[in-house]
């Protein structure tokens, strides 16, 4: 499928927020996260954490549960929460806490 037509750039390398194309030029890439977590390149700490992930499992539906989602849920909860242990949000529509 060439829903975009021919890509002008072929990138072949990247560093932090930095990518090479195959011409040598160098852009920052206000683009990589179309669709998805852009977390820059050539980071070793996220490289070894993918490897390691993608031993096991690299993806699965949201029809799916699976552990590294459901700890990530959890810490994303906590520090989303941090501080405000003691306020409450409503619903619009009724009593409920959320």
């Amino acid at each position: 499928m060439n829903n975009y037509g021919e890509p002008p750039l072929q990138l072949i390398s990247g560093r932090g927020a930095r990518v090479r194309d195959s011409q040598g030029k160098e852009y920052v890439d206000f683009l990589a996260g179309i669709a998805v977590n852009s977390l820059g390149y050539g980071n070793e700490k996220i490289a070894k954490a993918v490897a390691t992930q993608a031993s096991s499992l690299t993806h699965t539906s949201n029809l799916f549960s699976n552990k590294p989602s459901l700890l990530l849920a959890e810490k994303l909860k906590e520090r989303l929460w941090e501080g405000r242990r003691d306020e409450k949000d409503h619903d619009a529509d009724s009593d409920r806490t959320m």
